[in-house]
């Protein structure tokens, strides 16, 4: 019978493994004819332990010995398949053997991946390294050998009808280099008479898209000199002016048991001379710019009102700041406007959608939040002023809470008719001074004060305390006895005004 090709070649591997075990144990050999390839037959042990060779002959137990087979070699140990052709051997020595050559070929491959790759990874890093280190060499060698060029933006040219323009601060030409031209200071820094950075600038960007103000910081007000004389008010609030009701952190105002009212408690006292014109000047969005508020309450007379914002923080901490320079304070009540949502009154604004109850609860919530003020004046409000089932709800109960009530809007409401009719004490904007915030604006608004004061016997005037207003406010004031005219507090000319 003819082997198979993989029984001859492992036949020696097998040979030598078997060698490798104690005599002890069982063995198994397998005897071949070199000459013949065809084995007829494999001897089997017989009686004697003798095993006859491929050409019949026997071998005695000492050669069995010899040749490392086992004297109980039985016929189930080495079996002859004819149909296959295959020798099975003992199972034991074969599962070892694969398992041996399994894990000596599974061992070697990929320990030797794992160097190769730990080896090209470390060449990669230190090749990068080299790369970027060596750019940055040629980097600062190009940077440092060019030569060094400025170049000079030319300001834009202001337009006719355009806002002031926003300022900037002027780089200086490198040493050795003349600059062409240099550009004109734009018209705010004219107006502030200042070189600050954050000056006045702004101013509307079209119809019905608000105003656009930058942010300013205190070297904007640094030319403006602080006022010398000062006459402190009297500490607020008063403890029998004020109530806690359930539901709001802050305390509201009312009359006192003894019928004392706050606008009157808290009013500056009038100083000046009664046979001038009086002009009220009040400062409007105070307590959102801490810069801009100090500026108000340092550098302009204590004559001038003040009216802070119920979105400021810390606005009791203002109003006694205020009150110690000598200012009367007001809160502005924020109120709908017809230009929504360019014009945004905020989430306190009283507002046309809501029910009459939930338009008072804000009322209350916004008089809160500060302890001491005279009154309230209006924002923006163009639409909400114009409702008047909405609008007398309210002023009744400012109106209870003994405050006065100031129409911020410029313009006629139906808000000054319907606090003659319930007996609010009241005063009406006539004026505002800087819009736009420019000079040349400023100081035609303020000359026209004289021709309302013709047809008023007081006139109301707003500004807010941008830096060229202060300025060219203070300015003003100065030529004011001049012109017969007197300074006084916001509260000195209540229910001064006609009401058409």
């Amino acid at each position: 019978m003819k082997l198979p090709g993989f029984l001859t070649r492992k036949k020696s591997d097998d040979e030598d493994d078997l060698e490798e075990f104690d005599d002890d144990e069982p063995k198994t050999r397998v005897i071949e004819d070199d000459d013949d390839p065809d084995l007829s037959a494999v001897g089997q042990s017989g009686p004697s332990g003798q095993i006859a060779d491929s050409e019949g002959g026997d071998m005695e137990d000492g050669d069995a010995e010899d040749a490392g087979v086992s004297d109980e070699l039985s016929g189930d140990d080495v079996d002859i398949d004819d149909d296959d052709d295959i020798i099975d051997f003992d199972d034991d020595f074969d599962d070892e053997d694969d398992d041996e050559d399994d894990d000596e070929e599974e061992s070697g491959p990929p320990i030797l991946f794992i160097v190769l790759g730990a080896v090209v990874l470390l060449g990669g890093v230190i090749g990068g390294a080299t790369f970027w280190l060596l750019s940055r060499d040629d980097q600062a060698v190009a940077e440092s050998s060019a030569p060094t060029k400025s170049v000079e933006m030319p300001m834009p040219k202001k337009a006719e009808k355009q806002p002031v323009q926003a300022l900037a601060m002027k780089n200086p030409a490198p040493e050795g280099q003349q600059t062409s031209a240099s550009p004109k200071p734009a018209a705010a820094m004219s107006a502030l008479g200042a070189g600050g950075l954050n000056t006045a600038a702004g101013g509307a960007v079209g119809p019905r898209q608000g105003l656009i103000i930058p942010s300013v910081t205190s070297v904007s007000y640094q030319a403006i000199a602080d006022q010398k004389s000062v006459v402190p008010l009297a500490r607020a609030p008063d403890k029998a002016l004020v109530e806690q009701v359930a539901g709001l952190k802050g305390r509201l105002p009312i009359v006192s048991r003894d019928g004392r009212k706050p606008w009157e408690v808290y009013s500056r006292p009038l100083t000046a001379n009664g046979s001038n014109a009086k002009v009220a000047i009040v400062v409007k969005g105070l307590g959102l710019s801490r810069a801009a508020t100090i500026a108000a309450i340092k550098k302009l007379p204590g004559d001038v009102s003040l009216a802070f914002s119920p979105y400021a923080r810390d606005l009791n901490d203002w109003l006694l700041r205020a009150r110690l320079a000598g200012h009367e304070v007001f809160l502005e009540l924020p109120m709908e406007s017809k230009a929504f949502p360019a014009e945004d009154a905020g989430p306190l604004a009283l507002n046309t959608n809501l029910q009459v109850a939930a338009n008072i609860q804000r009322l209350r919530e916004i008089m809160s939040h500060m302890e001491g003020y005279v009154g309230l004046i209006s924002v923006m409000g163009s639409k909400y002023m114009d409702a008047e089932g909405q609008l007398k709800p309210v002023l009744e109960e400012i109106n209870k809470r003994g405050l006065m009530f100031v129409d911020g809007s410029a313009r006629r409401t139906a808000a000054p008719k319907i606090a003659s009719e319930i007996g609010l004490v009241k005063a009406f904007v006539n004026i505002v001074l800087d819009d736009p915030p420019e000079r040349q604006s400023l100081d035609r608004k303020l000359k026209s004060v004289e021709s309302i004061l013709k047809l008023q016997p007081v006139a109301v005037a707003v500004i807010h305390a941008y830096p060229s207003s202060i300025q060219r406010l203070n300015v003003w004031m100065k030529t004011m006895a001049d012109r017969k005219m007197s300074l006084v507090p916001l509260s000195a000319v209540a229910d001064k005004q006609f009401v058409e």
